[in-house]
């Protein structure tokens, strides 16, 4: 794990400016690990040719798709990075459908074990993740989705759900075999892996999916550094009437199936427990937003204006928060989505606003 928190490791393209952080601090907050869900007719045979030359590197999923994994990861480029490797050239159409056939291309969180004190008090941390994941995830679905809104199988695999836990269920699903049920989050239990908490809505191309991890990563660990100032009540906590928005935010994203840019700018607002707010760049915490697209929008802008001149709009991370920011569809910018990886400065998308003088 240490090894990997070497920057000669990693080129200009794969590591933002926030990873120096990371570095220095010596923990992520969490480690992550993805899966890649594709139909085989699809992929190029080069690719699979290579893939069937590694035993266990691949697989048919039980619901169809050809899959394969990556992680655990400190750095969502470390994933990026690793699955450019492997696709080389041989690209193709992404999708997240078939024939009503969904790809999913699941998340997966657990706390990082370099953890100030963690293995004494290890089920609070994950408390905290699983708390903020059912909160924030919601928030994040541009980042999930491919086209403009799920496919329409996600409601089977993904129900929502928005119920919070405390330390003792964290500590029961540590102890034994917790189930996994196919909603929004869940836990994915420890069967020859990693016990992890998993978002199940993700679909998109790992371009788009490495920028929202990262920011789910920042935040997170901004919520965790919060604990040694107030204690183990820190995730965030919506008021009453915000848990209403919510829970409609979920029904509509994910039963319902309605466009991912309509909803979260139609949702809201959205107020926090003080003290419990989302924390912005530079420990600045925003208790309310006026919708759900709002406080996204916040949230990429924070670390745009968090990250040096010299780096903005330089590195992947900084590049899909603007597409998010103007409410982009990665699936319009389906080859800048391919190629934005490797891109030279001079890189703009398509179907946005170029990036601004800096």
């Amino acid at each position: 794990m240490e090894r990997l928190l070497d920057p000669n490791l990693y080129d200009r393209t794969q590591l933002s400016y926030d990873d120096m952080e990371i570095m220095a601090k010596a923990y992520s907050g969490v480690t992550m690990g993805q899966e890649i869900e594709q139909f085989r007719e699809a992929l190029p045979d080069r690719l699979v040719r290579r893939f069937e030359r590694q035993p266990g590197k691949s697989w048919f999923d039980a619901s169809g798709p050809y899959e394969w994994v990556y992680g655990p990861y400190i750095f969502p480029y470390q994933m990026l990075a690793a699955f450019y490797r492997d696709v080389k050239d041989d690209i193709w159409q992404w999708h997240a459908e078939r024939s009503g056939r969904g790809c999913g291309c699941h998340w997966h969180f657990a706390p990082d074990p370099r953890l100030p004190e963690f293995y004494g008090i290890e089920e609070n941390y994950w408390s905290i993740l699983w708390n903020t994941a059912v909160t924030l995830g919601y928030f994040l679905t541009p980042f999930m989705v491919w086209k403009d809104r799920f496919r329409s199988a996600a409601s089977q695999w993904a129900q929502p759900n928005t119920g919070r836990i405390g330390a003792g269920a964290a500590r029961r699903a540590l102890q034994y075999n917790p189930e996994r049920v196919y909603t929004f989050v869940t836990w994915n239990p420890p069967n020859n892996k990693p016990l992890t908490i998993e978002m199940r809505a993700p679909e998109t191309h790992p371009v788009i999916s490495s920028a929202g991890q990262k920011l789910f990563q920042v935040t997170l660990r901004r919520i965790f550094d919060k604990v040694k100032r107030f204690g183990w009540d820190v995730s965030p906590k919506l008021t009453e009437p915000s848990e209403f928005w919510l829970r409609t935010v979920s029904k509509h994203l994910i039963t319902d199936n309605d466009k991912i840019y309509w909803t979260l700018n139609e949702c809201g607002p959205f107020e926090f427990l003080p003290g419990r707010g989302i924390p912005l760049a530079g420990r600045k915490e925003k208790l309310r937003f006026e919708s759900g697209f709002e406080l996204i929008y916040e949230l990429c802008r924070s670390e745009l204006m968090a990250t040096p001149r010299s780096h903005r709009y330089k590195d992947i991370y900084t590049r899909v928060l603007w597409l998010i920011m103007n409410k982009g569809v990665p699936a319009q910018e389906g080859h800048n989505i391919w190629w934005s990886y490797k891109a030279d400065e001079y890189f703009q998308w398509s179907t946005v606003p170029p990036f601004p003088e800096v």
